[in-house]
């Protein structure tokens, strides 16, 4: 796999936490006191937008169109319709994660554990599960359709719901401050997941180290766990995918399926450089351009282009 490391010098040494490309060109990336970072040759150059601290740290970035650009940061969720020039807050709180299932159905994580949804398009958000007070926070949703989606976070904590967000199933802790967290959820389907995490997460029948692919009955009864190589047990903070190509990326830690190479039975391989060695830099985000293409953004600004 080649890759190479492009670097703002807007973004030098500072955290990059977000990445979404609309097209193999067009994406933008985003992280700390509101850095956002935008391109239009994919990743050749990058043009900065004036930082806007009223944004906080920008978590997840979502691009629905080429003008219009969804947040999920430190201050709310935030609505863009000029290519990130300006903002509007539509909703308020810290937020962690947001997915638009359809142009009008939309969810979102927050930092004190609870659950939003749209159903107009983001121009208003309602509470679809309230956390009780001190619950760990949320970090990642992923929807297969409109109504059946999952939801994880903190202290190994996994939400389920199969209609729409009427009501959750918990499938994980309660706040046993166990320190061990789910960073990052894809669904591909029901009953067929993705889970990344904190070195040594355990859920409840099954363990992970780092990265598992899950193979589960709608019920959430596991018939099936991939895993990446065992040893590898080096935290995994997000995942990307197109159309069934996927990858996480972490600590020190990309990792994407690889049969040819896989190893003690499983199809997941850790990426190294051309040398041999692992990659050295924490990697927070990821996202595809197209099926050849996907890039991460790192603790230290940096944005790396991968190529298949």
């Amino acid at each position: 796999m080649r890759f190479e490391e492009l670097k703002p010098a807007a973004s030098a040494g500072k955290e990059l936490r977000a990445i979404d490309f609309l097209t193999v060109n067009q994406g933008v990336a985003g992280g700390s006191n509101g850095l956002l970072l935008t391109t239009a040759d994919g990743g050749q150059t990058w043009q900065t937008l004036t930082p806007n601290p009223g944004l906080g740290t920008i978590n997840k970035l979502v691009m629905t169109s080429a003008t219009t650009i969804w947040a999920a940061t430190e201050y709310g969720i935030q609505h863009s319709t000029n290519g990130g020039q300006s903002w509007q807050q539509r909703a308020g709180g810290t937020f962690t994660d947001v997915q638009f299932v359809t142009s009008l159905i939309g969810y979102a994580t927050a930092g004190n554990g609870s659950i939003i949804k749209t159903t107009n398009g983001g121009i208003s958000w309602f509470n679809s599960f309230v956390a009780q007070f001190g619950a760990p926070p949320l970090r990642g949703v992923s929807f297969s359709a409109p109504d059946s989606g999952m939801v994880v976070g903190d202290d190994q904590r996994m939400l389920t719901t199969t209609n729409g967000g009427s009501t959750w199933v918990q499938k994980g802790s309660q706040g046993s401050g166990s320190q061990r967290d789910v960073l990052d959820v894809l669904r591909l389907r029901s009953g067929s997941y993705f889970v990344v995490g904190t070195a040594g997460i355990g859920v409840p029948s099954f363990g992970i180290t780092g990265f598992r692919a899950v193979q589960a009955r709608p019920d959430g009864t596991v018939l099936e766990t991939l895993e990446a190589h065992p040893r590898n047990t080096f935290p995994t903070n997000g995942l990307a995918q197109w159309q069934g190509r996927v990858v996480g990326v972490g600590n020190g830690n990309v990792i994407r399926q690889h049969a040819e190479f896989g190893k003690e039975g499983s199809p997941w391989v850790q990426v190294h450089g051309p040398d041999g060695a692992s990659f050295q830099r924490s990697y927070l985000a990821a996202d595809f351009a197209d099926a050849n293409t996907f890039y991460a953004v790192s603790k230290d600004g940096v944005i790396t282009r991968f190529h298949y």
